[in-house]
């Protein structure tokens, strides 16, 4: 038909390393906190402030290291691009027919790269739970409920760029 799915999975030792930063920054969070006795002094933050922020920290990078640890109990496919749609299975496995995509296109988020895309209102509201502040975090960052990360998978941005265009309608893609 129009060529091979396009297939992402996930890479065990680019997990690794995440989950290893990831708790590097959760150790840095409670250092901050002052759980491991004094926080450090800032000059330009106050204490409380650092409290905050590392704490923040913890919470934050505690979430990533749980979410990546998940991932690594259940390394496989992380998303797939075909004629059908997109399969995500980064956190929770979902589909999107290209009929349910509202819109697609690359962002750049701290230099890391991702395709951002949205569904129909009635897809988006049947999101609950985690699922669905997610989504609502990932709208008010890019503009779309989800985001194909390359990070954590041995998926290259340009390629899956490439399975977009060559699978989405061409109602979603972008005039060049």
């Amino acid at each position: 038909m129009q060529g091979d799915a396009y297939v992402a999975r996930d890479s065990h030792w680019r997990l690794v390393i995440l989950l290893f930063a990831s708790i590097g920054f959760v150790v840095a969070g409670v250092w901050m906190a002052g759980l491991f006795g004094e926080p450090p002094a800032g000059r330009r933050w106050s204490p409380e402030t650092v409290r905050i922020v590392g704490l923040a920290s913890t919470a934050l990078f505690g979430f990533f290291a749980f979410v990546i640890g998940k991932r690594l109990t259940n390394v496989g496919e992380a998303f797939r691009i075909d004629a059908t749609g997109i399969t995500h299975a980064q956190m929770v496995k979902q589909s999107f027919s290209w009929d349910e995509i509202t819109q697609i296109f690359p962002v750049q988020i701290s230099g890391q790269k991702m395709i951002a895309y949205d569904v129909v209102d009635e897809r988006f509201a049947a999101l609950s739970g985690l699922r669905g502040r997610l989504a609502s975090a990932n709208r008010s960052m890019t503009g779309c409920a989800f985001a194909l990360a390359m990070s954590g998978t041995d998926a290259k941005f340009d390629e899956a760029l490439a399975a977009v265009e060559r699978f989405a309608p061409d109602r979603l893609l972008l005039p060049e």
